[in-house]
Parts: C-alpha cells; sequence; structure tokens
C-alpha cells in the first residue's frame, strides 16, 4: 500500500492537471503527506522469541512531551512503546514500568520491569532506534519477552506544549463548509521552501511556498504548492487547481507568517474529486 500511496504522490507532483503536467520540484519528503495513522517506517520484535513484525499500521507521535511509536501485526497484535520526555533526544531512556506493552488476542500485557529505548536519530521528524522490555499479563502469568526491537523512520509529528517554542501557533480551516479541528500542526523551513503543513488522524494538507514570500496574493501554481489527502490511505490526494494565499504579515525574524487561503482542489487521480478549502493561518515555524 505504502508503494501505491508513494508512486501516486510522486505522480502528482510531476504531472498536475491544473498546471500542464509542467514539472514541479518536490519541496519535501513523500513521506511527509501521509496521515499520522499511516506513519512511514518499520517497526519489528522477537516477541517470546518469535519474529514479529508491524505490518497492518505504524503511528508515531509526539505531544505535550509525551513520544507514543506503536505498530500493529496482520493478525492485530500490537506493540506500543510511550516515552515521556519534555527535550526529546537521541540516546537511551529508561522504559518504566507499564510504558511498554504488547497486545495480542488475549488481552494487554505490560511492562513489569524498566525497559530499554534507544533512541539513534530523530532528524527530520522520523525516529529510529531499538527497544527491549520484559511483559506480563497478569500477575499469575508467565512473563515474556519482547527482545531484539527495532523501529525505523518513523514519523513523529510535533505539538506544541504549553510555553510554545518554535512551533506552529493557529490554524482555523474549512473543509467545504465543514470545520476541520486540527490534530497536529506543523511548520519548517527548509532547502529555501516553507512547509505548513495540518493533520488529523485522517486528513492532511500541506502548503508550500518560498521561505522568501512577502505579504500579498499569491496565486497557486510552482511557486504556491497546495495538497490534500481525505483518506486514511492516500488514494484521493487532491492538488491546489485555482485560488490563491493571502499572506497579510511573515516576519522572518521572528519566523512568523499569517495570512488566509481560499483554495479549489482537484483529484489527482480522479480528477472528478473537488475539495474547496478556507480559512486562516497564524504559524511560528523552525527550521
Amino acid at each position: 500500500m505504502k508503494t501505491i500511496v508513494r508512486t501516486f504522490l510522486l505522480i502528482g507532483f510531476f504531472c498536475v492537471t491544473s498546471l500542464s503536467c509542467q514539472t514541479i520540484e518536490a519541496p519535501f519528503g513523500l513521506n511527509d503527506l501521509l496521515p499520522v495513522d499511516f506513519a512511514s517506517g518499520a517497526l519489528s520484535a522477537k516477541v517470546g522469541g518469535v519474529d514479529w513484525k508491524a505490518t497492518k499500521s505504524i503511528t508515531g507521535n509526539y505531544e505535550g512531551g509525551v513520544l507514543t511509536l506503536s505498530g500493529s501485526s496482520a493478525d492485530d497484535s500490537k506493540i506500543q512503546l510511550t516515552l515521556a520526555e519534555e527535550d526529546l533526544r537521541t540516546g537511551s531512556h529508561t522504559l518504566p514500568v507499564g510504558a511498554a506493552t504488547y497486545t495480542d488476542g488475549d488481552g494487554t500485557f505490560k511492562s513489569i520491569d524498566a525497559g530499554t529505548l534507544l533512541i539513534s536519530d530523530l532528524q527530520n521528524g522520523l525516529a529510529s532506534g531499538s527497544f527491549h522490555f520484559k511483559v506480563k499479563k497478569s500477575e499469575e502469568a508467565e512473563e515474556l519477552l519482547i527482545t531484539g526491537g527495532t523501529f525505523s523512520q518513523i514519523r513523529y509529528i510535533p505539538v506544541p506544549t504549553d510555553g510554545g517554542g518554535d512551533v506552529p501557533k493557529g490554524f482555523d480551516m474549512k473543509v467545504g463548509s465543514e470545520d476541520w479541528k486540527l490534530s497536529s500542526i506543523t511548520a519548517t523551513a527548509v532547502s529555501g521552501k516553507l512547509i505548513i503543513q495540518g493533520a488529523d488522524t485522517k486528513h492532511n494538507l500541506s502548503i508550500t511556498v518560498s521561505e522568501s514570500i512577502t505579504k500579498g496574493t499569491h496565486e497557486v501554481g510552482p511557486n504556491v504548492v497546495v495538497m490534500y489527502i481525505p483518506d486514511a490511505d492516500g488514494t484521493k490526494g487532491q492538488i491546489g487547481k485555482s485560488g490563491s494565499i493571502k499572506v497579510t504579515n511573515h516576519d522572518t525574524s521572528a519566523k512568523k507568517i499569517e495570512g488566509s487561503l481560499d483554495i479549489t482542489l482537484q483529484g489527482q487521480i480522479d480528477t472528478s474529486l473537488s475539495t474547496k478549502i478556507t480559512g486562516t493561518f497564524s504559524v511560528t515555524y523552525s527550521e
């Protein structure tokens, strides 16, 4: 499924109906457009000495100083790791009792001793590392060892905690006539592009403009790319066909941009799909 979605997105970047199939350079990684519940990456371990791999879903999230990584396999068994860390960093971390779980058809096994989570990489919002822990379902049950655990390139989407920081502050959007409540917002300046994203567990909106964009109205086109994924598996992705973004303030020193948008999007594969998105944004971006 991930291969299909990535191929579809790649086609969308390079052959967009509204732009007459002119080449548009992808301003960021294709995985950045996937919804939170369909994060990229891999997660595997040995459960009681038996190989286990997340093949059904992989999720990652960092909110309120808590990192959560989880994955489920075809039989719906699941491994979840929870790390409370206000200053998320690479290195070895202790997983407290109960912070790591394994769930199968018979119920949830919780860690009974402190486990270990080694984070080797957090670059570009993608987490990689290894883990191990010991679980029991009850006091009387036998111990079950989760060993050789690894996770690679799992996207976690930072959400601002109390006190702010160099992260976005506001996103007020309507999809059609319906209010869209976002569960995560990110904004990043990279390679001369400013990428603003809002997402919930199924939907994802991405706005890409020049990092040096000025106040004024900017029409959708090669320099203003708006993409929207309304479904969980990414098969109904749409790209801005018409409309504009109005920038009312861009303070490059404070790294803050504010404005509004009124965009009509069209399906990249099924061109009969059409969505109108309107709203305002006020975000602080990081580099």
